[in-house]
């Protein structure tokens, strides 16, 4: 017999737990984000979502609970298999919750309980977290779900792990953290969402000296501006927030954004 090696991903990927994780994805029972994962195996396990009996297929959970009688500090990961995001454009998500051990009771994590959505764009050797849960951070026993843009993200071994730890501190919480419905797909807007974005943006100060402002330009593909007459008297190719306007002359321009959709918006600016 033998077993097939997993490769890396090229999203979209879905991924509902239904039967828990299987051979692509990691297990770890030691390390922290900040000194990575090691071990084999994990205190997160299979079970229906939030304890609905209801529900239909798995879900990931683990149980946070630290007492005189069980003193032992935990440090558990579940690891996605690697994605190449080298095509830009895409974002994570997926459903939490947190509930009272083995009810649907709503709960909340003990003093230094963590749970932290981590990711790695060199495989798993080194991470950095973009979420942490807390005992402050109030979260309901009604699912909820988590997005996060990837733009910025684009390893071609890029990986994703969820780390819990139950501290030291036996409080007298004891409760479950549960996950579901992972997903990574190409993010796209729709037609409304993109002209919503084209509309709010802004430049500013309006009028200006030498330095114009614009609010939001991950969506911009260049910026041409234009005086009065239809010239064209400057462009920025590789557009940035702050363009500097030093050298024109006093008067109105018309400041062209052309979008990545291909679309334009025109903003009328006053130098003073």
């Amino acid at each position: 017999s033998f077993t097939t090696l997993c490769g890396v991903v090229t999203p979209n990927f879905t991924f509902d737990f239904s039967s828990g994780i299987n051979d692509c994805w990691e297990q770890a029972n030691s390390g922290t984000p900040s000194t990575s994962p090691s071990g084999t195996y994990s205190d997160w396990y299979e079970k229906a979502f939030l304890n609905d009996i209801n529900a239909t297929g798995g879900a990931m959970a683990i149980n946070l609970y630290t007492s005189s009688w069980f003193p032992e500090t935990f440090d558990s990961w579940v690891i996605t298999p690697g994605f190449n995001l080298s095509a830009g454009g895409y974002r994570v998500k997926f459903d939490y919750g947190l509930t009272e051990y083995g009810d649907t009771t709503s709960g909340s994590l003990g003093s230094d309980d963590v749970v932290q959505f981590v990711v790695s764009q060199d495989g798993g050797t080194t991470w950095t977290v973009l979420q942490t849960w807390t005992a402050s951070s109030n979260v309901s026993n009604n699912s909820t779900q988590y997005s996060y843009d990837l733009t910025s993200y684009t390893g071609a071994n890029t990986k994703f792990g969820f780390y819990a730890t139950n501290g030291a501190v036996a409080d007298s919480e004891d409760v479950e953290f549960f996950i579901d419905n992972f997903v990574i797909e190409q993010l796209t807007l729709s037609t409304n969402e993109t002209a919503i974005k084209k509309n709010n943006i802004k430049a500013y100060p309006n009028p200006f000296v030498d330095v114009l402002n614009i609010s939001d330009v991950s969506n911009v593909k260049s910026i041409s501006v234009m005086d009065v007459a239809g010239r064209v008297v400057k462009t920025f190719d590789k557009p940035e927030s702050i363009l500097h306007l030093g050298g024109l002359n006093s008067g109105m321009y018309l400041v062209v954004l052309n979008m990545k959709d291909g679309s334009k918006q025109t903003i009328k600016a006053i130098k003073k």
